[in-house]
């Protein structure tokens, strides 16, 4: 039994946007919950699209209703990076909170996606490693359980957008004056900064 319900629509951003299952299956429509098997097993996001800029942190909110272990997904499809992790609810409180480091993100060895709470745990099954996060829209999907074909129960996105770090320019200029008094020279050294952006 499939049951899906649209909640509403959410425009991506200039990165990248959610497209449809066809054209990339790790990028949906965000607040598109699918559930399949069991129909007590439910995740929600806090929010449906994450939107941050290269080199920051993604701190994500999980709510977990039914089941106390899932699957999560990052990017995949059209994406040039994936990365695969099982979470455990440790304490059953129903809450996970997720950081995804996309300054981490490529290195290969996991260490970008972490549990904020001590009581959780989170293990990488695998890393598409990159020399860098490129900006686009990665799809977060979420599987009931940590087993093998384990039903998709929600799905969303994160759109790294291209980071905002201001380029800076340092410019010496260098001048010499004669001095008639001493017939000597006098060498005046002005160091301008300039920040563009």
């Amino acid at each position: 039994m499939v049951v899906s319900l649209f909640a509403g629509t959410a425009v991506a951003g200039t990165a990248g946007s959610a497209t449809s299952a066809d054209q990339n299956p790790a990028v949906l429509p965000p607040l598109l919950f699918q559930q399949e098997g069991d129909s007590n097993a439910t995740v929600t996001f806090n929010r449906s699209i994450y939107e941050i800029q290269r080199g920051e942190t993604a701190t994500m909110n999980v709510s977990l209703s039914g089941l106390d272990a899932m699957t999560v997904q990052i990017g995949g499809g059209q994406a040039s990076y994936k990365l695969d992790a099982t979470v455990t609810d440790g304490n059953g409180d129903g809450q996970v909170v997720l950081q995804f480091d996309t300054s981490k993100a490529g290195s290969g060895d996991g260490s970008a996606l972490t549990t904020q709470g001590d009581a959780d745990s989170l293990s990488v099954k695998n890393e598409t490693k990159v020399g860098a996060l490129e900006p686009f829209m990665y799809g977060l999907t979420v599987y009931s359980g940590t087993g093998e074909n384990v039903p998709t129960i929600a799905y969303g996105g994160i759109n790294v957008q291209g980071d905002g770090t201001a380029s800076q320019t340092t410019t010496t200029t260098t001048t010499t004056e004669q001095d008639s008094s001493s017939e000597g020279t006098t060498t005046t050294a002005t160091e301008t900064t300039e920040s563009d952006g």
